[in-house]
């Protein structure tokens, strides 16, 4: 399991410290309680192998934004002052754990539930 802690410099895009995340293969993006602020990078959203996102207790604004074909499985968002709604694209097949409350997010959580036959 892949574990590369990036860092936001904010007008030169993501950085990741230990590695060269160009390929899109990060796995893991774990950066609760660092402190956080304004909006994510585009750059975060092309993740492909992205597994497991914790941005939990921060203050990251702006809205949640689908995150590429990434096969994501928890992903932990709450804490912060994200708004608006979450979009369906959000909520893939692999997902297992969303967190998202203590957010300012409107809306529903938008989840096909399949119907019993």
């Amino acid at each position: 399991f892949l574990l590369c802690f990036p860092v936001f410099t904010y007008g030169e895009g993501f950085i990741c410290d230990n590695m060269d995340c160009t390929d899109n293969t990060q796995e893991a993006l774990i950066l609760f309680e660092r402190g956080i602020s304004g909006t994510l990078p585009d750059e975060l959203f092309s993740f492909d192998a992205l597994q497991s996102m914790n941005l939990a207790h921060n203050e990251i604004s702006g809205t949640i934004l689908p995150l590429s074909q990434a096969p994501l499985i928890e992903m932990y968002l709450n804490s912060n002052k994200f708004s608006g709604t979450i979009p369906p694209d959000v909520i893939v097949p692999t997902l297992e754990d969303l967190h998202v409350s203590s957010n300012e997010l409107s809306g529903t959580i938008p989840i096909d539930v399949p119907e019993a036959p």
